[in-house]
C-alpha cells in the first residue's frame, strides 16, 4: 500500500486512453484505483478543516499545498527534538531501560525528520547521558567494542601479503608406555585421566556445599520487619531480642553473600518464637543471627520442612499447619511481609553452654543500676574506685537508652559559673504528664546548685504548688549548707511571676533572673537536667514490666543517681562538692529488680518471706522503698533483703 501511494504521488498523471487497446484500459482503471486509495488516505488522515480545503485537490496538489503550509515547521520540530536528545540526562534513581528507549526514539524521530545520526554517535550520545556512577561501565564497554573491532576472527597469523605460515603434519605419539601421574597407570596422560577428571568435579561440588553462601535481595527498609523469602535456606533474624541462642559460630563459619556482592558472616544460631496476630506461636528453629541484614528473613523452604503449607494468591501469601491459618502475608514493593508480628516475651537471651556469671556484663549491671547513666561515666567511677574491683569492658547499645534517649543537638554556649553553694539556682517545671504518678501527681520541679551542680526535685499535683516547694527547697539547702541562696534563675513561666513568689524573692534579698522569650539555651542547665531525669525515667521504665503510674519513684531515684555520678562539667561528682565526702555506691541495686524480704517482726520456724519489687532510694541513704504491686513500703537496709540474681538474664519485657 506505501508503494502505491508513492507511485501515485511521484509518477505523472496518466492520460486516458484515445482508442480501445485493452492493455491501456487496464492500466488506466488499476491508476483510478490506486488515484482514488490514495486521496482517500490523504482525506482521512486530515482534520476537518483541512479536508474541506482539498477535497477537490489531486493528491499531488494536496502534497504540494501542505508543504506549503506546514513545511517551515519541520525545521522547529528537528530542533526541538535534538534540543531534547542532546540535554537528556539519567537522574541518580531512576532505571536505565526506559531512559535508553527514549533515547532511541528520539534518533528515529530526528532520522524521520531527516537528520540522520550514525550508530557510533548514537552510542557516544547514550553513553555521554548516564551519571558518573556508570563510568566504569564506560570504559569496560569502549574497550569492548576496541577489542571487537581489533581481534581478528580468521587465520590470525595471516600476513598482508598473503602468505601463511606452512602446514605441519599431525605427529602422533605412542602412549602406551605413557604413564598417568594420577593413576599411575600407562596409556594416557594425567589431563585426560578419567578419574582425575571425575575427582576435580566432585571437589568443586563440595567445595560449593562447604561456603554455605546464597543470595538474599531486599527492597525494604524497616530493620524489623519479617519477610517471606522462598530464596533463602535459613530464617535470619537482625537483633538477638527474642532470640535464644543455642550456639556461637565462629567468624568464618557461616558467610552469606547479599545483592550488592558483599559477604556478611552470621554471629549466633538459635530459635525464634513470633506471636502472630491470629494468637498463634510460630517458632523458627535454626535461626541464624546477623545484624548486618536490614530485615528478619522467614524460609519457605523451612516452613514446609516442618510441615507448614504456604498458598500465594492474590497479592497474599497464606500459612497454614493443618486446617489453622497462622497468618497472612501481604505484598508490599514486589515481597511478601508479616504485619503486626510481635516476639515472645519469654524468651531468655543466653548461651546454655555457658555458666550463669559469664552471661552477666559487670558494666552493664551498673548501667542498669545506676539509672542507665553512660558508659564515660561508668568508666569513671570505676577508675577511681567507686564500684567494685572487676574487669572492665564496654557492652552492647542499651536498647531502652535507644528508645528513652533520643535528643536533638546541644547548645555550644557557656555561661558564667557561680563561685560559691547556692551563689545561683536553677529551676525549672516539667509537665503535665500524660499518666499521673501514684499520689496524683502531674508535674515535678527541679532546683540544682549552679557550682556543685547539686539537684532537688519535687513532685506536684498542679503548677501553682512551685512556690510553696521553693520555699521548702530553700529552707531545706540552708539550714545544711549555712549560705543563702542569692540568684534564682528560671524561664519566663507564669509560676515565678506570681505576686507572692516575687514578694517573696524580693523580701529575702534574692535576684531573679528570667531567660529571654525564645531560649531555652539561657536557661540550659534546668533543661539538661529535666531532658536528663526524663530520659533515665524512660530507660528505667522500658526495662521493666512496672505499672507506668510508678513513674514518680524512678524519678527521685534518678535524682540520687544523677548527685552521686560525675558530670561534664565537673571533675568530680556533685555530691563531693555539697557533702564534702566521696558518695558510696555499695547499697545500689537495679531499680524494678525482684527481692525476697524476710519478716523479722516474731519468731517463725516456717518460711516467712515476700516477693517484691525494688522502687528506688529516698532521699535518705539507706532508706530502700519495696513494692508488692499492692502496696508501697518503705523499708530498712537491716532488714537484708535477699536478692534475686537472675534479674538480668530475663529478657526485657516490652511495654505495650
Amino acid at each position: 500500500m506505501h508503494e502505491k501511494l508513492i507511485d501515485v504521488i511521484d509518477k505523472p498523471v496518466v492520460p486516458q486512453p484515445a482508442n480501445g487497446d485493452e492493455q491501456a484500459t487496464n492500466a488506466y482503471k488499476k491508476y483510478l484505483e490506486d488515484y482514488m486509495s490514495t486521496k482517500c488516505l490523504l482525506l482521512a488522515s486530515m482534520s476537518s478543516e483541512l479536508q474541506r480545503q482539498h477535497e477537490d485537490m489531486d493528491p499531488v496538489d494536496i502534497i504540494n499545498h501542505l508543504k506549503k503550509m506546514y513545511g517551515g515547521q519541520s525545521r522547529t520540530a528537528r530542533f526541538q527534538l535534538s534540543k531534547t536528545l542532546f540535554r537528556s540526562t539519567l537522574t541518580a534513581n531512576a532505571e536505565v531501560g526506559p531512559h535508553v528507549l527514549k533515547m532511541i526514539s528520539l534518533i528515529e524521530q530526528l532520522e524521520k525528520s531527516g537528520c540522520k545520526l550514525g550508530k557510533e554517535l548514537s552510542q557516544d550520545l547514550i553513553l555521554q547521558s548516564l551519571p558518573g556512577t556508570f563510568s566504569q561501565f564506560i570504559v569496560n564497554f569502549n574497550m569492548n567494542k576496541m577489542d571487537c573491532k581489533t581481534k581478528p576472527k580468521k587465520k590470525p597469523f595471516a600476513a598482508k601479503g598473503g602468505v601463511t605460515k606452512p602446514n605441519r603434519k599431525k605427529v602422533t605419539v605412542d602412549k602406551s608406555d605413557v604413564e598417568c601421574f594420577y593413576c599411575k597407570q600407562k596409556g594416557h596422560w594425567k589431563r585426560n585421566c578419567k578419574k582425575y577428571i571425575d575427582s576435580l568435579k566432585e571437589n568443586k561440588q563440595g567445595m560449593t556445599l562447604m561456603k554455605n553462601v546464597f543470595m538474599i535481595s531486599l527492597t525494604v527498609t524497616d530493620s524489623s520487619m519479617w519477610v517471606l523469602d522462598t530464596g533463602s535456606s535459613f530464617n535470619i533474624c537482625n537483633t538477638l531480642q527474642g532470640l535464644q541462642i543455642t550456639r556461637r559460630l565462629k567468624k568464618g563459619e557461616v558467610n552469606l553473600q547479599v545483592g550488592n556482592g558483599e559477604n556478611v558472616a552470621a554471629l549466633a544460631l538459635g530459635s525464634v518464637s513470633l506471636i502472630m496476630p491470629t494468637g498463634k506461636v510460630l517458632v523458627l528453629d535454626n535461626c541464624y543471627y546477623i545484624p548486618k541484614f536490614v530485615s528478619n528473613i522467614i524460609s519457605i523452604s523451612m516452613l514446609d520442612k516442618h510441615g507448614f503449607l504456604t498458598i500465594f494468591n492474590n497479592n497474599i501469601c497464606s500459612i497454614y499447619r493443618g486446617d489453622d491459618l497462622y497468618v497472612n502475608g501481604y505484598l508490599q514493593h514486589g515481597i511478601y511481609v508479616l504485619p503486626d508480628v510481635n516476639l515472645n516475651p519469654v524468651m531468655h537471651v543466653s548461651n546454655v553452654k555457658r555458666k550463669r556469671d559469664d552471661q552477666v556484663n559487670k558494666t552493664y549491671l551498673w548501667h542498669c543500676r545506676l539509672g542507665h547513666i553512660g558508659e564515660k561515666r561508668i568508666n569513671k567511677l570505676h577508675k577511681e574506685g567507686y564500684l567494685d574491683q572487676y574487669d572492665y569492658e564496654s557492652y552492647t547499645t542499651c536498647e531502652s537508652c535507644l528508645k528513652g534517649k533520643m535528643t536533638k543537638s546541644p547548645f555550644t554556649g557557656k555561661g558564667e559559673r557561680a563561685s560559691e553553694l547556692l551563689g545561683l539556682i536553677h529551676t525549672d517545671v516539667c509537665g503535665p504528664m500524660k499518666i499521673q504518678a501514684k499520689g496524683g501527681y502531674s508535674y515535678f520541679i527541679t532546683f540544682t546548685d549552679d557550682m556543685s551542680r547539686y539537684g532537688f526535685v519535687y513532685l506536684m499535683k498542679h503548677k501553682s504548688e512551685s512556690f510553696e516547694m521553693f520555699k521548702r527547697f530553700r529552707s531545706e539547702v540552708e539550714k545544711q549548707t549555712g549560705k543563702n541562696v542569692k540568684v534564682l534563675r528560671s524561664d519566663r513561666g507564669g509560676e515565678y511571676l506570681s505576686n507572692d513568689f516575687l514578694d517573696h524573692l524580693k523580701e529575702n534579698g534574692i535576684l531573679s533572673q528570667w531567660k529571654p522569650p525564645g531560649t531555652p539555651q539561657h536557661n540550659g542547665v534546668s533543661e539538661r537536667r529535666n531532658r536528663t531525669l526524663l530520659d533515665m525515667v524512660k530507660s528505667m521504665m522500658g526495662f521493666t514490666d512496672l505499672p507506668i503510674n510508678l513513674w514518680g519513684y524512678a524519678l527521685e531515684s534518678s535524682a540520687y543517681l544523677l548527685n552521686k555520678v560525675p558530670t561534664k562539667s565537673l571533675s568530680t561528682t556533685p555530691y563531693e562538692i555539697w557533702k564534702g565526702r566521696k558518695p558510696n555506691l555499695k547499697h545500689i541495686k537495679v531499680w524494678g529488680c525482684h527481692a525476697l524480704l524476710r519478716n523479722c517482726k516474731q519468731i517463725n520456724l516456717k518460711q516467712d518471706h515476700k516477693s517484691v519489687v525494688s522502687l528506688g532510694i529516698l532521699k535518705k541513704q539507706w532508706d530502700i522503698i519495696f513494692s508488692t504491686l499492692l502496696t508501697i513500703k518503705c523499708l530498712w537496709q537491716e532488714e537484708q533483703p535477699f536478692w534475686k540474681g537472675n534479674f538480668l538474664q530475663k529478657a526485657v519485657m516490652v511495654r505495650k
